[in-house]
């Protein structure tokens, strides 16, 4: 939506909200409502189908496999969706004010925030800024939860009265709430809301955004569009509200200080604190008492009245929902007043005197003290670089200014020395020493565009009318200095009153900027598909850039060519494209292109009008058609830390290996695979999960001759008395075997082998002859240790083992490679997900077995078999030899 067509759509809906304001809001409403039902309705159906899909493989359906593949779909999907939603907004930064530091002034939120019903502030911040504002942070993204912070500016309560604080307050927290119901505030919130979610997809680029990007690219301006009436319409319930508490003639003068103190400040306070830094090369260590005390200079406050009537001139427009400084006061005066109006003058307001208290002191007490000193030391530190860096400047243009002030005096200076010198003394002695050297210029070069703009701007800023005159010629003569030029044509045309001729300047700056929108809407949307020329820079131009390219060692490779434009085609579109080198291992590869990217933009000297475009692993498929007709620039080649130039002059592009595209797929989408990871391992768990194939009947082992034996089992070290309990009864009672529980046989170290960390089993059967003496003296006993420790055997080069006997009666049996090892992520008793439970039967299954391979062998005196479903097979390597046994010998 064109600017003129955003103001022409406004208009409309102003009558419209005028002559039917019910109508209006419903569809306000209607419209915001529309918001989230895409939303919700996005992720409902996503969820629905998932849902789905997994119903109907519980329930037997067909087609499991592609019911299963479109399930994992849609729950990357919804994982993605919900990714590119979840934006989370920075919280404002600043000193936070308890309670107790400040009870003055948190008595008076206390008091405004109950008179007008707004929610309770979570945060209290002191700032360094000329305002108060009340700032919301959803927790929740776009589903709300806000955090209300409340940021009070130090420099408002060191220039402010006490009333006129109040009033600012009451001003901002009407932006929460007010008398006439929450529908503003809610619509207020939903404007900020959209605004910031297509902002920070537009930023992020999220892969998944384009479920959203295309419906907020329409619904978001369209929204604010259709609630401008309804915003601007809020500033004014917000002055209302104010106007209720404090009284509409200390409303209107609060307003009219605004306007006034911020330029105050600017013209007055900034200004000598630029010349300040001309002298010293420290910032001052108090410069908040500096702009405290701007104000009550006689001589400046000379100036209020002049800037109070240049403001009253300022007309409503639709850059924002603020309407202009006139208007609110007309609207505030048409409020019944409940008091008689203080004395005032009808040409100024009444701007903090020198015998009146400021808000801080008042409502902070010492704690404003504090307070500045705090933030002194802060802007004094955040500063001082940058203030160094100035001084620095103007020293060395001071010392340029003599120089070329004594070579004028000896002969004539050359076009660039003469603007040269009139720039740097405009930076060092101001506008007064500037303007005959910028007329000098002229009168020697009519065709400086620089000179008559700085001419012109100069002239405006001493209310001089022929100014204009310069500035339409610096437009006319450089293209990129029309804008700067209208602006400030238009600027002082409303400042004086004369907005009729302001209009105009007004239309030719929304011309040219629709004309340069379009400009840079084409040439910003860089596609492989577009028509790339040959760039026509020198070869020495050429040459000069890849030196410059190569020393940045994030820099592989690099293209640089011209984009066939349709709009401004006399102006040359350059693309300079740019394949970045990172390690394998490197992680956040978004954040290091955008650094590049700020770093190319910043330190590498590009032609004009030159476009930057960084390939990511993800992009360099969709370019690699495109690069490979596009030349190389001959970069330097960088061997052992050294520049080096490349030898090979191809333009064929290099493009990463399967293994490096794997790694950036979990790098970039770690998040998705996990989703797909831990759906697919339980679902492919659950699916291939092995059944325990025991019974409490077994056909194969009962009923077998009665042995001339006694079976003894024993637990060796902590093993689980439960599972050795189900042991025995199973034994017991499906079996018919009668078996006896000995007393557990404790381990100790020299059963261990550490570098192993396994028990051996030799050393552990040996330990069971020794404990358990009195059955090593009887031959009928056969005994049959149980371990949950893992083992093997040093006779063999096995990794581990199951089951080791000795002598035709001992052996012992471990457990500890018998459990599945599957996730620990299972729902416990789940419907469709649940493994515990079936992992410890599988688990016992397989030790029954086992230890009934050692009953049949040892007890039985049975033999081994090749039979791979029998208990007697004599080749039981792994836990699936034990699940294809059966329960028979």
């Amino acid at each position: 939506m064109t600017e003129k067509r955003f103001e022409q759509f406004v208009r409309q809906l102003e009558g419209y909200a005028k002559a039917h304001p019910t109508q209006y809001k419903f569809k306000v409403a209607l419209l915001a409502f529309t918001g989230y039902a895409y939303v919700f309705a996005v992720l409902g159906a996503v969820i629905a189908l998932t849902v789905g899909c997994f119903v109907l493989i519980k329930d037997g359906s067909g087609g499991h496999a592609l019911l299963f593949k479109v399930g994992i779909a849609l729950i990357v999907l919804a994982t993605v969706i919900v990714r590119a939603l979840w934006v989370r907004l920075e919280p404002p930064t600043g000193i936070e004010l308890q309670r107790e530091h400040a009870p003055r002034l948190f008595l008076l939120i206390d008091k405004i925030r109950n008179a007008l019903g707004t929610p309770a502030f979570h945060h209290v911040l002191i700032v360094n800024e000329l305002n108060a504002a009340v700032v919301q942070v959803p927790r929740l993204g776009i589903f709300g939860w806000q955090r209300n912070y409340l940021l009070l500016g130090l420099p408002l309560l060191l220039t402010f009265t006490p009333a006129q604080f109040r009033a600012v307050l009451a001003h901002e927290f009407g932006h929460l709430g007010s008398q006439h119901g929450r529908f503003f505030t809610w619509i207020y919130r939903a404007r900020v809301t959209w605004s910031q979610l297509l902002q920070e997809m537009t930023v992020r680029r999220h892969w998944a955004s384009f479920v959203f990007t295309k419906f907020m690219g329409w619904y978001a301006p369209f929204f604010n569009a259709y609630s401008f009436v309804m915003a601007r319409e809020q500033e004014y319930e917000a002055d209302r509200n104010a106007a209720h508490l404090v009284g509409p003639h200390c409303m209107r003068d609060t307003l009219a200080s605004l306007s006034v103190v911020g330029r105050l400040l600017r013209e007055s306070f900034w200004t000598s604190l630029d010349r300040r830094n001309k002298e010293t090369a420290d910032p001052p260590d108090a410069y908040l008492h500096d702009l405290a005390h701007t104000i009550l200079v006689p001589a400046h406050r000379e100036l209020i009245p002049r800037f109070f009537s240049e403001a009253m001139h300022d007309k409503t427009g639709y850059a924002d929902t603020h309407p202009s400084l006139a208007d609110r006061l007309a609207a505030l005066a048409k409020l019944p007043a409940k008091t008689p109006p203080e004395p005032a003058s009808s040409t100024s307001p009444q701007v903090l005197g020198p015998d009146q208290e400021p808000a801080g002191q008042y409502y902070l007490g010492k704690t404003c003290d504090e307070l500045c000193g705090q933030l002194n030391r802060e802007w004094a530190a955040q500063i001082s670089e940058i203030w160094k860096q100035k001084y620095d400047e103007k020293q060395a243009a001071q010392t340029r200014v003599v120089e070329l002030w004594e070579k004028s005096i000896a002969e004539p200076l050359s076009e660039d020395e003469l603007w040269e010198y009139a720039t740097k003394t405009e930076r060092l002695e101001g506008a007064t020493a500037a303007i005959p050297l910028f007329r000098q210029l002229l009168d020697r070069s009519p065709d400086h565009a620089g000179a008559d703009f700085a001419l012109g701007r100069l002239l405006l800023a001493q209310g001089d009318r022929a100014g204009l005159e310069r500035l339409e010629r610096a437009g006319s003569k450089d293209p990129e200095a029309f804008l700067a030029a209208s602006a400030l044509a238009e600027e002082f045309l409303v400042r004086t009153g004369q907005e009729h001729e302001a209009a105009k300047y007004r239309e030719q700056t929304r011309e040219r900027c629709e004309l340069l929108l379009k400009v840079e809407e084409e040439r910003q949307q860089i596609e492989p598909d577009d028509v790339f020329l040959p760039h026509d820079l020198s070869r020495e131009e050429a040459r000069n850039l890849a030196n410059e390219l190569s020393a940045l060692a994030e820099v592989g490779k690099a293209y640089l060519v011209r984009k066939q434009v349709r709009v401004m085609p006399t102006v040359p579109a350059y693309v300079l494209v740019v394949i970045p080198r990172y390690r394998w291992y490197e992680w956040r590869e978004d954040a290091k292109n955008d650094a590049l990217l700020a770093r190319l933009s910043q330190e590498i000297p590009l032609p004009s009008n030159t476009y930057i475009l960084v390939l990511g692993s993800q992009m360099k498929r969709q370019w690699k058609k495109a690069l490979n007709r596009i030349p190389l620039l001959p970069l330097q080649s960088r061997v052992g830390g050294t520049a080096t130039a490349a030898a090979s002059t191809s333009s064929t592009i290099e493009f990463p290996s399967l293994t490096s595209s794997l790694l950036f797929l979990i790098k970039r989408r770690w998040p998705e695979l996990a989703v797909v990871i831990v759906v697919l391992a339980s679902y492919v768990g659950y699916s291939a999960h092995p059944e325990p194939n025991c019974s409490d009947y077994p056909i194969g082992v009962a009923g077998k001759s009665e042995a001339q034996s006694t079976l003894y089992l024993a637990p060796i070290g902590e093993f689980p008395p439960s599972e050795l309990s189900r042991l025995i009864v199973h034994y017991t009672n499906a079996w018919h075997v009668p078996i006896q529980a000995l007393p557990p046989l404790p381990l100790d170290e020299s059963l261990w082998d550490r570098t192993r960390n396994q028990l051996v089993a030799e050393r552990v059967v040996t330990r069971m002859k020794q404990h358990f003496a009195d059955l090593a003296t009887r031959s009928d006993a056969v005994l049959i240790g149980v371990t949950a420790q893992d083992m093997y055997r040093e006779q063999s080069s096995w990794r581990y083992a199951f089951s080791h006997r000795e002598g035709g009666r001992y052996a012992v049996v471990s457990s500890a490679r018998m459990h599945p090892r599957s996730l620990s992520l299972h729902v416990p008793h789940g419907s469709l997900f649940s493994l515990d439970q079936r992992d410890e039967d599988l688990a016992l299954c397989r030790l029954t077995k086992m230890v009934g391979k050692n009953v049949g062998l040892l007890y039985y005196q049975l033999a081994m078999n090749n039979d791979p479903t029998s208990m007697l097979y004599d080749n039981i390597d792994g836990p699936d030899d034990l699940d294809r046994i059966i329960e028979r010998f």
